[in-house]
């Protein structure tokens, strides 16, 4: 018979916790500091938002100018994931590096789109909402980057609107296709330069921030570019190879932007890393991407009628 303490019973002592008891609890708190250790991390992980296709269709019928309107549900598709650069320190998405990177670039490349676009409207340099557009999309980091998001969503959207009324020049599909693949291709020329440049440097780490922001940022402007063509009708012309031709592009673009990495590889010439040279295969993909750029260009140069 078990011995008891002073004025305590049988039946107190049968109460009193027992030892593989007072063992559970102990896991149990263990457990719970694990999992809220792990937590955080595994928030960062979920709220890796990057986009890695291009959709089979993109906005066509309820938008007046159905680029614009690509370029407003492009931006309104990032709103709902969130602004990352402009998260506060302690929200798993400011610990991210390729998401505000990619947004960063996938902003920079609309707005050498609304840049292009422009300078085919009339007057274009004092068009209030295409100015205050492309400005907000150049600027789209810091806390206040929402706004700034929201801000040029709203312009963009003041202007389709406009050209709705019939208060912007009406400029013919084909005069636009013609600026956007000049414009894409003198952006896309600079990113391929950039890149590898950052091929050639002697010294790389095995993870470095700097490299994961070049390469996504070159994958949001590459999404931009590719999304904003495939708005583009393949009955934009009647030259005769102009469908294939804008097929092929489309393709190229939609290939570049399936290759998302977790962590960037610019290893050396023969030696080991995960995945190659990541640097050097987006590269490649532009090279094809620019390829097919001057076949469609080359199609429609002399291309007198548009039917749109």
């Amino acid at each position: 018979m078990p011995e008891l303490a002073n004025n305590q019973t049988v039946d107190d002592v049968s109460e009193l916790p027992s030892r593989n008891g007072l063992r559970a609890k102990h896991w149990l708190i263990l457990i719970l500091v694990f999992c809220a250790i792990l937590a955080y991390p595994i928030a960062v992980i979920f709220s890796h938002k990057v986009i890695d296709e291009i959709p089979d269709l993109v906005p066509s019928r309820v938008w007046v100018d159905p680029r614009t309107g690509t370029a407003v549900e492009l931006l309104e598709r990032e709103s709902y994931f969130g602004w990352a650069s402009s998260k506060p320190s302690w929200h798993p998405q400011s610990r991210l590096t390729a998401m505000p990177a990619f947004q960063n670039g996938l902003a920079n490349g609309l707005a050498q789109f609304v840049s292009s676009r422009a300078e085919l409207v009339e007057n274009g340099a004092d068009d209030t909402d295409l100015s205050q557009a492309e400005a907000l999309l150049k600027s789209m980091e810091g806390s206040d980057a929402d706004d700034r998001l929201y801000a040029a969503i709203e312009a963009l959207k003041r202007f389709d609107g406009r050209k709705a009324n019939f208060l912007v020049e009406e400029v013919t599909t084909l005069q636009t296709l013609r600026k956007d693949l000049k414009k894409f291709s003198e952006e896309l020329d600079q990113i391929e330069k950039n890149l590898r440049l950052t091929a050639s440097r002697p010294s790389r780490g095995v993870f470095n921030r700097a490299d994961v922001d070049q390469f996504y940022r070159a994958k949001g402007a590459i999404h931009a570019f590719g999304m904003l063509v495939k708005s583009y009708p393949e009955d934009t012309t009647t030259k005769p190879g102009f469908e294939k031709a804008l097929a092929d592009l489309n393709t190229a673009f939609h290939r570049a932007s399936l290759k998302s990495p977790v962590t960037v590889s610019n290893t050396q010439p023969g030696s080991f890393g995960f995945g190659g040279n990541d640097f050097m295969a987006l590269v490649y993909l532009i090279t094809e991407i620019r390829s097919k750029l001057a076949t469609v260009d080359a199609l429609i140069e002399e291309e007198p009628k548009d039917l749109s």
